[in-house]
């Protein structure tokens, strides 16, 4: 499994900080996890559910903050895969 994030940072300095990160899942031989179940688990204990499309790509999520973003792949015999994300830590 992989996973990439990277700094979306706007050139406008009235405008805060957004970071973008955003998780890629493949199995070991590279075959991506398309169209698979996942949470998204955010430092303030907000959750996001989503699909990852054809190629494993979850969304992109945008933060203001640098922070870790934990992310579960569920699976219909509720076995999972979890990977984390941040910056800064």
């Amino acid at each position: 499994m992989t996973g990439s994030g990277g700094d979306d940072r706007g050139d406008d300095e009235d405008e805060p900080e957004k970071y973008t990160l955003q998780f890629h899942f493949t199995d070991d031989d590279g075959i991506p996890y398309s169209e698979t179940r996942y949470i998204a688990f955010f430092e303030d204990g907000t959750q996001t559910r989503g699909e990852t499309d054809e190629e494993g790509y979850t969304e992109r999520f945008f933060v203001s903050s640098k922070h870790e973003i934990k992310v579960k792949l569920l699976f219909a015999n509720d076995d999972f895969l979890s990977m984390e994300g941040h910056y800064g830590r």
